[in-house]
């Protein structure tokens, strides 16, 4: 099975990707690898890093915004998903308040595009 995956070099998601990679899936991650904190950046690119070293191998990367609509249907029609597996949003609290526009846009309205 085609399964895209979106947020898939997240938290939960790097696991998720890995699993079904391991199952025999076709999986493709869909990320912006976005980061919300300037001040712990450097954190979240080590352990980037390191979600990313465990999958890969095991699934296509792509770099891409929920937001971009024309881009997320392009990747769409591209990888041709028989599944699609939403875990993209803006996980921290703190970030979602902080930055409550992008949270609307990614959360709500890049779901809606998934829809």
């Amino acid at each position: 099975m085609k399964i895209l995956v979106t947020g898939g070099s997240g938290f939960i998601g790097h696991h998720v990707v890995k699993e079904l990679a391991d199952l025999g899936h076709q999986v493709a991650v869909y990320d912006s690898f976005a980061t919300y904190f300037p001040e712990t950046s450097h954190i979240y690119r080590k352990n980037l890093q390191d979600r990313l070293k465990l999958i890969r191998d095991k699934a296509e990367v792509i770099r891409g915004d929920l937001t971009d609509k024309d881009f997320l249907i392009s990747t769409f029609k591209d990888f041709r998903p028989d599944l699609v597996i939403h875990l993209a949003n803006i996980p921290v609290a703190n970030a979602s308040n902080r930055f409550s526009g992008t949270a609307i846009e990614v959360n709500l309205l890049g779901t809606g595009n998934i829809i």
